[in-house]
């Protein structure tokens, strides 16, 4: 996720009729801008505390200079961490 400030996880997942202990096994990957006017650098915190006590543990919150986008740097690190075996 990239400039986000609020976790729609657990609504996406009930929407999507998705096994709870599935679901939480995903890894969410959150980019955030220091430098964000929209979503602020504490709103990504919020969102990663929300999606811990969702129940998601497999979490990676990373920040850059930039404001509200997502960094193509962080965006390859995500794809290859999320292609690594668990």
């Amino acid at each position: 996720m990239g400039g986000c400030n609020e976790d729609w996880s657990e609504r996406s997942r009930k929407q999507l009729s998705a096994p709870a202990a599935g679901y939480r096994k995903i890894r969410a990957f959150l980019s955030a801008g220091k430098a964000d006017s929209i979503a602020k650098p504490t709103h990504p915190e919020a969102v990663q505390k929300s999606l811990k006590s969702n129940g998601v543990r497999n979490l990676r919150l990373e920040y850059h200079d930039g404001g509200h986008s997502l960094l193509k740097d962080h965006f390859v690190a995500a794809l290859k961490w999320w292609a690594e075996p668990d």
